[in-house]
């Protein structure tokens, strides 16, 4: 049986706590190791929670729940992880995923029978308000619904640059595809989606600061599908 881990930075989680304890449970394979960063302040009883959430795993010495003294958001969280995972497949979840309970079963089918790649996605259809600011072609295209990747650490162990530009999960998909030799398996079948209408979902709060971030994010991505770039200075993002 090939065994897995599942990472999932928590940001403002505790309302989503019933929703990926629930994608774990329902999993036709269970993961050998779960990782949870809890990445916001003063959030009371978030652990106590989950662990009675996750109790039923009998994994207690391979559940780690970490807290963070301050957000420090998913690239950094990313990063303080990578030596703690005790499997080579690592599996990305956000709190507000919904996972088929085939998913991880399905994704490391594609695994077993091609192992050579870095990172494992399901394809991701651009919305036409996206296609306005996406060039399928060029680097800040996030060709893959990031929720539902799966990493290889034998092929590649990867580390985010860390800057502060509302892409982070571009910024990893950059580094293998343009620096691995796009060491990237794409699938065709769709076991995860994500709960946008969440009404505790962050991206669903009309505050100055997430408009600020989405206006920087799409003037980078229109920059860049005008100047149709397709390579990039990676040294200018460390």
């Amino acid at each position: 049986m090939v065994k897995y881990s599942i990472f999932i930075p928590a940001f403002n989680a505790f309302n989503f706590i019933e929703n990926f304890c629930e994608n774990i449970k329902k999993q036709n394979l269970k993961p050998h190791q779960v990782i949870i960063v809890d990445d916001t302040k003063n959030t009371e009883n978030f652990k106590s929670e989950v662990e009675k959430k996750l109790n039923f795993l009998n994994i207690s010495k391979n559940l780690i729940i970490l807290k963070n003294k301050k957000n420090l958001k998913p690239p950094r969280c990313w990063n303080h992880c990578l030596n703690l995972f005790n499997t080579k497949l690592v599996f990305r979840m956000d709190v507000d995923d919904v996972w088929s309970k085939d998913h991880a079963e399905k994704m490391l089918e594609v695994y077993k029978n091609n192992k050579e790649y870095a990172l494992y996605l399901q394809e991701y259809k651009s919305s036409p308000m996206k296609k306005i600011f996406y060039n399928n072609n060029f680097l800040f295209t996030n060709q893959g619904l990031h929720s539902s990747c799966l990493f290889n650490l034998n092929v590649i162990y990867p580390k985010y640059p860390i800057i502060d530009l509302p892409l982070d999960d571009l910024y990893i998909f950059i580094k293998i595809n343009y620096f691995q030799r796009k060491k990237i398996k794409f699938v065709k079948f769709s076991t995860c989606y994500i709960n946008t209408s969440h009404d505790k979902r962050w991206s669903n709060n009309t505050n100055k600061e997430r408009k600020m971030a989405m206006e920087k994010k799409l003037f980078y991505l229109a920059l860049k599908k005008y100047l149709n770039l397709k390579k990039l200075n990676f040294s200018i993002f460390v």
